[in-house]
Order: C-alpha cells, then structure tokens, then sequence
C-alpha cells in the first residue's frame, strides 16, 4: 500500500510540474522529482494520515511548491 502512495504522490507531483514546462523550457528533472518525493514520504511525515499534522505538513509543502508554478487553489 505504501508503494502505492508513493508512486500516487509522485504522480501528483509530476502533474503539479507540468504547467512549467514549455517548448522553452524543460521539464523537471528526475532529481527534481525523486527530492520532492522523499520530501513527501520522510519519516517525519509519518504516513500522512488523514487530520493529522504530518498530512498538514505534506499539503502545506505541494501547496508552496504549485504556488510556485502560479498555480492557485480553485
């Protein structure tokens, strides 16, 4: 199950990447993406459980990193 949010969170954050690409422009790196992803299943986050502070935590840094891309919650 953990793989499988893992890889969930990997997507979304791949996803999240997109609109930053251009013909321009890159996409983000494997680097990029693989730091992201252990920032988002660090033992401090501790599984992320739904009402939890460490599900907190894990929203609040996608959040920075979309609103980074200028992306805005809907």
């Amino acid at each position: 199950m953990r793989a499988g949010r893992t890889a969930a969170l990997a997507l979304l954050v791949w996803a999240a990447s997109l609109p930053q690409a251009s013909a321009d422009e890159p996409a983000p790196s494997q680097d990029i993406l693989r730091e992201r992803t252990i920032a988002l299943t660090a033992p401090e986050l501790a599984g992320r459980s739904s009402g939890t502070p460490e599900a907190d935590a894990a929203a609040e840094t996608l959040a920075a990193w979309m609103g980074r891309l200028g992306l805005e919650p809907a």
